[in-house]
């Protein structure tokens, strides 16, 4: 027998929802800062949780102004922009907030043992500033990975061509 699966329409938020949801960041506090970097990695790259808590201090480039990273679900070599906006987020972060120690990974935890974050991590921060923000998620997705289909509509919306796209995601 044959049957047809519901398919389901990603969810998205707009740019005004996610710009709302940024600046519920308080960017004076460790916590805020370190959120704020990680959460310009999710809307503004599209980049995966799993992908952002591996990140090693040594996939920041910044000569070249590229993040260059192996992505997890599907081992392909990831070189993306390292937007200004990031750039001076992710210099904030390691300069007044990421503790000494010997860890590689970029992001840690605030207080000790400073381990690597999580991605539950980055879904909880995502979920506290989108609640924040007032921002209606019922019936939405509501961790990072729906701003990757954010990203996607608002490229689509911007008539980026469809394989630079795919290359992004």
């Amino acid at each position: 027998p044959r049957y047809k699966r519901a398919f389901k329409i990603p969810s998205t938020y707009s740019n005004e929802e996610i710009l709302r949801m940024e600046q519920m960041i308080d960017r004076t506090s460790p916590t805020g800062i370190r959120d704020y970097a990680m959460i310009l990695l999710v809307t503004r790259l599209g980049m995966r949780s799993g992908d952002i808590a591996e990140l090693e201090l040594q996939s920041i480039n910044y000569n070249s102004e590229k993040i260059h990273f192996i992505q997890q679900k599907t081992g392909t070599e990831m070189y993306l922009p390292l937007l200004p906006e990031i750039k001076e987020a992710i210099c904030g972060y390691i300069r007044e907030v990421r503790p000494a120690c010997s860890s590689p990974k970029l992001f840690l935890r605030i207080s000790a043992p400073y381990a690597p974050i999580t991605t539950s991590v980055i879904r909880f921060a995502v979920n506290r500033y989108l609640r924040m923000a007032g921002i209606d998620t019922s019936g939405k997705h509501h961790g990072p990975h729906a701003f990757r289909a954010s990203l996607a509509s608002s490229m689509v919306n911007e008539n980026v061509p469809y394989e630079a796209i795919r290359g992004i995601l």
